[in-house]
């Protein structure tokens, strides 16, 4: 009786700490995650007051993940290509980056605050995706 009595406590116990270690776990946010949450929240800051950069920073952090991931390319385009199936919505992250390169690339490119809106969210929801 005393033997399944102390087994007893001693799976009580057991699944406590098992419990309480899953949580303690669950709480902390890695360091890697952190630091990808405030380079996001500077990107917002800078949507604020310029859109166009805004949207270079974004594709920049989420290139720098897929670099960080070891995705192979030697352009974001490639490394994109090659991450495909990690989105799940995927023409949104390319057509994120086609709005990037527009910016770059064409001196008379006029960018609209809707479509600028619409590439941070695509940047935005692939950055979540990645950190999973």
């Amino acid at each position: 009786m005393e033997i399944i009595f102390f087994l007893a406590l001693v799976l009580v116990v057991g699944l406590f700490l098992f419990w309480w270690l899953e949580n303690r776990r669950a709480r902390r946010i890695s360091p890697r995650k952190e630091r990808v949450r405030k380079a996001w929240q500077k990107v917002e800051e800078l949507a604020r007051k310029d859109l166009e950069k805004a949207i270079l920073a974004g594709d920049k952090l989420l290139d720098s993940l897929l670099k960080e991931m070891k995705i192979k390319g030697a352009t974001t385009n490639e490394r994109l290509k090659r991450a495909q199936k990690l989105f799940s919505n995927f023409r949104a992250v390319k057509g994120a980056h086609i709005l990037r390169n527009k910016i770059v690339h064409e001196a008379d490119f006029a960018l609209k605050e809707k479509e600028g809106r619409k590439a941070l969210r695509g940047f935005e929801k692939a950055i979540k995706e990645l950190l999973r």
